[in-house]
């Protein structure tokens, strides 16, 4: 297994218009524009878009990713109950997110 930074291998751009990006998933550089990821619907409609192309260890450095940044179980999903991030919450969670330096 290789030493990947980030969540293996993915990377967070924080700023105003935040993205992660994995750069060797098959289908080449992936993006993702995280202020798409308000709603737990939408971060599960991620997390199934990549699953065909980007093997396992995109997918679960997808979802390590997007726990440690939104801490979906406390503001988007608590208790089965579906909820909405406004902008400025998702970018106050997605600039206090610290990537991990090495998986």
């Amino acid at each position: 297994m290789k030493n990947l930074g980030g969540w293996r291998g993915w990377h967070l751009e924080k700023g105003e218009r935040p993205i992660l990006r994995h750069e060797t998933i098959s289908a080449g550089d992936y993006t993702i524009n995280l202020l798409t990821c308000n709603t737990s619907a939408r971060m599960l409609d991620w997390i199934f878009q990549l699953r065909p192309r980007g093997g396992d260890e995109a997918l679960a450095g997808l979802i390590e990713a997007f726990d440690s940044i939104f801490r979906p179980q406390a503001n988007l999903c608590s208790g089965g109950k579906s909820k909405r991030l406004s902008r400025r919450k998702l970018l106050k969670l997605v600039n206090a997110a610290e990537e991990p330096q090495r998986w």
